[in-house]
Order: C-alpha cells, then sequence, then structure tokens
C-alpha cells in the first residue's frame, strides 16, 4: 500500500507542475487514503493550498507534515503561509526553528533575509545574507547583501562585492548598482563608467541612463546630461519626471523658453506635479524681473 500511495503523490506532483489543481488534489487524497502517515503528502497538500490561497489551510497540512517527520522544509512553508496571512511574528519563528534544525537551511536564510529587509531590520538583514554568502554559490545573495550596504551607506563594502559579480557576470543590473554606489561615494568618474557599461549592455535601459545623466550634471556637463534626457524622451515622451528634469537642466543653461515648454508638456498630462510647477513659477519670477 505504501508503494502504491507514493505512486499516486507522484502523480499529483505530476498534475501539480501543469497546474492541473484538481487532479492533483484527487491524487493527494486517494494516497493518504492508503497511506495517511506520509509526510511528502501532507506537504504536498500544503503547497497545493498555498497556490490557491487557502493559507490556513496550507498551515494546517504543514504542520500535520511536520508532525510525521520533523523537518526544516515544512517549517518553512509553513512560515511563508504564515507570513501570506501578516502573521510575520509566526513566519519569524518558524524560520528560526527551521534553523534551529539544519542551520545552513539556505531556504530558511533567504526566506528570513527577505522578511528583515521588508520589516526594514536591515543590519539584521545584512547579516542574513552574509551567512548565505558563506553557505550558497548562488550570486543573488552578495546582490541583495550589496544593496543594503548600498542603502547603509557602506560603499566601499557594496562597491568590492559589486566589482566581483560583475566580473563573473556582465549585467545591466550589476553594473548599474556599481554605478549608483560609485555616484552616492561622489567618485564620479568611475560612476560614469559603470553607467556606459550598464548601457553597454542594454542601451535602452532607463534607470541606467536617467543615473547617467544625474552623473553628468554633478560633473558640470550639463550639454551631455540634457542629450541623455532628450534620449529618453524619444521612448518615454509622457514621463512627467524626464520632462521636467530636462527643464531643469535648461534652466541652468538660462534657456528658459525651452524649458518652460517641456514643463508645459509635463503639467498638461500631470497638473499637480509638484516639481514642475515650482520651476514653472521660477522662471515666471526670472522673466519678470
Amino acid at each position: 500500500m505504501r508503494e502504491e500511495a507514493i505512486n499516486w503523490n507522484n502523480q499529483g506532483v505530476a498534475h501539480f507542475f501543469k497546474q492541473e489543481w484538481e487532479k492533483a488534489r484527487e491524487c493527494y487524497e486517494r494516497a493518504l487514503e492508503l497511506d495517511e502517515q506520509n509526510p511528502a503528502v501532507w506537504n504536498n497538500l500544503g503547497l497545493l493550498a498555498h497556490q490557491q490561497k487557502n493559507f490556513p489551510q496550507a498551515c494546517a497540512h504543514f504542520r500535520r507534515a511536520f508532525e510525521l517527520e520533523p523537518k526544516s522544509n515544512y517549517l518553512v512553508n509553513e512560515a511563508n503561509a504564515l507570513a501570506m496571512q501578516g502573521d510575520l511574528n509566526g513566519a519569524e519563528a518558524n524560520y528560526l526553528k527551521a534553523l534551529d534544525l539544519q542551520d545552513d537551511y539556505v531556504p530558511a536564510f533567504a526566506s528570513l533575509a527577505k522578511l528583515y529587509t521588508h520589516q526594514g531590520r536591515s543590519n539584521e538583514a545584512i547579516a542574513a545574507y552574509q551567512r548565505l554568502t558563506e553557505i550558497s554559490q548562488e550570486q543573488e545573495y552578495p546582490f541583495q547583501l550589496a544593496l543594503l550596504q548600498i542603502q547603509q551607506g557602506e560603499f566601499d563594502t557594496a562597491l568590492q562585492l559589486l566589482y566581483k559579480l560583475a566580473r563573473n557576470r556582465e549585467s545591466t543590473e550589476i553594473w548599474f548598482q556599481v554605478g549608483r554606489a560609485e555616484f552616492l561615494a561622489k567618485n564620479y568618474g568611475r560612476a560614469e563608467s559603470a553607467f556606459k557599461r550598464a548601457l553597454a549592455e542594454n542601451p535602452d535601459d532607463k534607470a541606467s541612463r536617467n543615473f547617467l545623466a544625474v552623473n553628468l550634471l554633478a560633473m558640470g556637463r550639463r550639454e551631455e546630461a540634457l542629450k541623455q534626457y532628450l534620449f529618453l524622451l524619444k521612448f518615454f515622451p509622457d514621463d512627467t519626471d524626464l520632462l521636467t528634469d530636462t527643464a531643469v537642466v535648461l534652466c541652468g543653461m538660462e534657456r528658459f523658453e525651452e524649458a518652460t515648454t517641456y514643463l508645459d508638456r509635463a503639467l498638461t498630462i500631470q497638473s499637480d506635479h509638484q516639481k514642475a510647477l515650482i520651476y514653472k513659477d521660477r522662471i515666471k519670477q526670472i522673466q519678470q524681473s
């Protein structure tokens, strides 16, 4: 009977991955009729309930699986369902309990890191990601660690991680974050190089080109910054922030009539855009003085 139950469970998993939810449920229930002490089947029923957003039922199934076999993954699965219900304290307790059972269990650390990040507990999130970089080769973990370090103003340590990641894998996302960290550290020359590397990977990346323009402004290179904004507006002509930032650059160059046209375009799209309204008023005051 146990082998037959395993067979029904395997069929259920196959249906689950095909998103055939009811067929999966029927197979899992047949498996339990044959062997109700099988924790894997209870866990799979929990995953099915989670998929269908029945989180209380999912928790009940995961707890039953853990009662039958105390494994870390059952605790983490229940914790994820608790988190979806807003019970973040319960989720955290389960993640920590999973680590008591298995102190190098990557999914528990990864979930804790995300939870702490969500809660703004940056130091604890950093500690969790640091541990993940020790026990996993997944590049996402040092990347997320670097983002938190940038947030904390630890630019040098973040850049050490990011440059290492960039050497292993060329990526617009990685080079953008290198540029952002260098910019925030006021290393404008290195920031410019990083943003250009990001754009070499993806010339249409809005964030990298936007930050490149800001970086050029910090270096006093207004004409070059203006070219970047005008390039972006070809692709995002109704972006009120881009329209306004273009106007701001033109104001800095004392090209007030041109600036006004961009501000008018922005305010036509969004009449309460505060930055556009402020600069429209400033231009009016300058022209009246």
